[in-house]
């Protein structure tokens, strides 16, 4: 992407000349800095730049969007923050906020979500949170916040807070990065205490700082760690990108998503997927998972945030040097489409291999997705019909057209299934055999736990050579045998049409007259 190859730039320029050595600066914002010329502070040698996303419960700042939009469009690294507020909500509720506002905004690319935790200032008064909280219920409330916000994005977030703090929240936190409020210090100047934190992350250094682009004061921050560590953490170092990197995912029943992303990746110069049917010069920049299998049947689930084209591709084998892929998936729904790729006949407690590249010649503009595998067990999930109907006339002749309704349920605990088609016949008997006649092959619901009905309904053109007589419109669910189920006798429903000769008849009249006088007094 255009914006990381600027940072890569900087990043490189500032190294080769000496202008900061690897001293990696920048800011943080929120309303209170106005309208800023993002064009300006990158071009001033900011690197990266903390946004205030949210605060509580309820509260967006009303500047992030367009903070964080115009930040990255200049070039500028950018990341969201949560103000906490412990005295009035749960950190559910808190995170559930910073979620809905600023989760898209976290991933590669992004800087780490933050935890902003300090004492209160708001309406001239300062409320004490070591006055409210234990250091174990407030490590409590933090761990919480943290851990709700990783499980969603898949990121690990860094705590920001004072050195009081730092030393007042349990040691158990010090697995999440530390950005220390240092003001007034040196950003060369390592801070002399960060509590129960073994390192930091990120040093507060100013919070009068003059920055052009920027009308006031601004806050002023430094990574600690080289070029190499500041692109780990934002995530252009692809961990994935070989598959010998290949990220282990678990299986579950339910889609327990883990963020990925093929922006920056490189081709591992495999041959494109037996599905893939581009048919130019492909950049299969990809990168690899892998998981061991818990069942014989596995769905894969891949769900791009962007224009991601997805190709999902697996293989078996004993290791990354002797693969073989054995099933692939490319809906060919274009940019931004889920691909569900159920692989059947697996032998559990085998490693699998997965790989993922998006179609064509060009990289997505955003490559992020959410990739997840699950399992259902035998016998815990069913697809059943009902409320079979012909909602047009129930006669129609030979070579005309009938419309058909039924709606397809499922029953089973999966968040994510693949789509399950539905197939409609013209049958003499309601009893699917060789004789039947396929009329429509399309039809599919996208149904699971969450959204267990759909109604489904399509104008079926009864074949000309139909002989008159009494036929069906039958209905098969799961046609295609994508759920194991543990009833397949209700996969049919069926709805009684009438089939006459094809011949029109109507009743219609002609030549009228008067055949008396046509004065009448």
């Amino acid at each position: 992407m255009i914006i990381k190859s600027v940072l890569l730039f900087i990043l490189s320029f500032s190294i080769v000349h000496g202008v900061w050595a690897q001293t990696i600066l920048g800011i943080d914002v929120s309303k209170w800095q106005g309208t800023i010329n993002w064009q300006q502070v990158s071009n001033s040698g900011k690197v990266f730049a903390y946004v205030k996303a949210t605060e509580g419960m309820t509260y967006t700042d009303p500047k992030f969007l367009t903070n964080i939009t115009n930040g990255k469009a200049a070039g500028v690294v950018m990341g969201a923050y949560h103000f906490a507020r412990p005295d009035n909500n749960s950190a559910v509720q808190d995170a559930t906020n910073f979620l809905n506002v600023a989760g898209s905004y976290t991933g590669n690319g992004y800087l780490p979500p933050v935890l902003d935790i300090e004492d209160i200032n708001r309406n001239g008064g300062t409320t004490y949170l070591s006055d409210l909280f234990t250091p174990a219920q407030l490590t409590a409330w933090v761990q919480t916040w943290v851990t709700t916000v990783q499980n969603q994005t898949g990121v690990t977030p860094t705590i920001y807070t004072n050195t009081n703090y730092a030393g007042y929240l349990n040691s158990s936190l010090n697995v999440y990065g530390l950005w220390i409020a240092k003001p007034n210090t040196s950003p060369s100047a390592p801070p002399n205490n960060i509590g129960n934190w073994n390192d930091w992350q990120f040093k507060q250094y100013s919070w009068e700082g003059f920055v052009p682009g920027i009308s006031g004061n601004v806050d002023l921050n430094v990574f600690h760690g080289s070029v190499d560590d500041f692109n780990e953490l934002i995530g252009l170092n692809v961990e994935n990108d070989d598959c010998s990197g290949a990220i282990l995912l678990n299986s579950d029943s339910t889609c327990m998503a883990t963020m990925g992303s093929v922006d920056d990746a490189t081709s591992s110069g495999w041959p494109v997927a037996g599905c893939d049917l581009y048919a130019g010069n492909a950049l299969a920049a990809d990168v690899f998972y892998k998981f061991v299998a818990t069942d014989t049947i596995q769905t894969i689930s891949v769900n791009p945030s962007g224009d991601l084209d997805a190709v999902v591709s697996l293989y078996e084998g004993s290791d990354c040097a002797n693969l073989t892929e054995i099933a692939c998936s490319d809906n060919g729904g274009g940019f931004g489409q889920s691909e569900h790729l159920t692989a059947t006949g697996l032998t559990v407690g085998q490693t699998y291999w997965i790989r993922v590249y998006d179609y064509g010649s060009q990289p997505p503009t955003d490559g992020n997705f959410e990739i997840c595998v699950t399992y259902t067990s035998a016998g815990s999930e069913d697809i059943s019909l009902s409320d079979a109907i012909i909602t047009s006339s129930g006669t129609v002749n030979a070579g005309e057209t009938v419309t058909a309704e039924v709606t397809q349920h499922y029953s089973g605990n999966s968040d994510v299934i693949p789509d399950v088609y539905l197939y409609y016949y013209l049958s003499e008997d309601c009893v699917l055999d060789a004789s039947d006649v396929l009329l429509y092959d399309q039809d599919f619901s996208t149904i699971n736990q969450a959204d267990p009905s759909d109604e489904e309904s399509q104008v079926l053109t009864i074949p000309a050579a139909t002989t008159p007589g009494a036929y069906y419109i039958l209905f098969v669910g799961d046609a295609t045998q994508v759920i194991d189920e543990f009833d397949e006798s209700n996969n049919t429903a069926c709805a009684q049409i009438t089939v006459t000769n094809g011949v029109s008849q109507d009743i219609y009249l002609s030549d009228a007259s008067i055949t008396s006088s046509t004065l009448v007094t």
